[in-house]
C-alpha cells in the first residue's frame, strides 16, 4: 500500500531487488575502490532467486 500511495502521488518507486543489487554494488566500490559489474550482479541475483524459488 505504501508504494501504491507513493506512486499515486508521483514518487519514483524502486523495488527491493533493485535496491539490494545497487547496495551491493556500492559496498563493493567502497571496500575495493572498483566499480561493480552491475549487469552481472543483476543476472546472478535473478538466477539465484529462480533456483531458490524452484
Amino acid at each position: 500500500k505504501l508504494l501504491r500511495d507513493a506512486e499515486a502521488k508521483g514518487c519514483n518507486i524502486i523495488m527491493g531487488l533493485e535496491m539490494f543489487i545497487h547496495q551491493g554494488a556500492q559496498q563493493l566500490k567502497l571496500w575495493t575502490g572498483r566499480e561493480a559489474p552491475l549487469e552481472l550482479l543483476k543476472e546472478t541475483v535473478r538466477e539465484r532467486l529462480m533456483k531458490f524459488e524452484s
